[in-house]
């Protein structure tokens, strides 16, 4: 915490002028990291094969668990069946990745300019830590954005061939 007082600063008041700079911190006890719940592969009920072993299944399950005169028991039993059944049968989902430009020169990149960065936390932002940095930073700028114009290039140039294709479907 930074403090001074101002004893020349003309504010038409009997009292001195004080300026204070605080530093805070978020705190991170309330963030709370957990598993981010995928999605069924709910495609492959399109399928008739795969919709009736999944018919089948959950019918076996419902089948061994029917005796419940509890809401809050029922409707768990119901939930667990539907997870479990789609877990086995349909699958999970993969994730989706957005940045397909996003590649290992990129992350190399990235994780260069993260070490010059806390190298110049360190070092207390001496000059030589600060011009690392900076040249880091201008590298990683560059490389992220000469790999983003390509990926775009790309996309244009394959939606480019869906609509000359009249795939229209696939164009969107």
């Amino acid at each position: 915490m930074d403090v001074r007082t101002f004893r020349g600063a003309d504010i038409d008041s009997d009292n001195y002028l004080l300026i204070s700079k605080i530093r805070s911190c978020i705190s991170n006890a309330r963030k709370m990291f957990r598993a981010c719940a995928r999605k069924f592969n709910s495609e492959k009920l399109k399928s008739p094969e795969t919709s009736s072993a999944y018919r089948e299944k959950l019918n076996e399950y419902l089948a061994k668990h029917t005796d419940n005169d509890d809401i809050n028991e029922a409707w768990m039993l119901l939930k667990n069946a539907f997870t479990q059944t789609a877990d086995t049968i349909l699958n999970r989902m993969e994730r989706v990745t957005y940045k397909d430009w996003f590649d290992a020169e990129c992350e190399q990149a990235t994780i260069s300019k993260n070490k010059a960065y806390k190298r110049m936390q360190q070092s207390n932002h001496t000059r030589k830590a600060v011009e690392e940095y900076r040249t880091a930073r201008k590298e990683e700028k560059r490389v992220h954005k000469q790999k983003k114009k390509i990926f775009i290039e790309h996309e244009l140039e394959e939606l480019e061939r869906l609509r000359s294709n009249n795939e229209s479907k696939s164009f969107y």
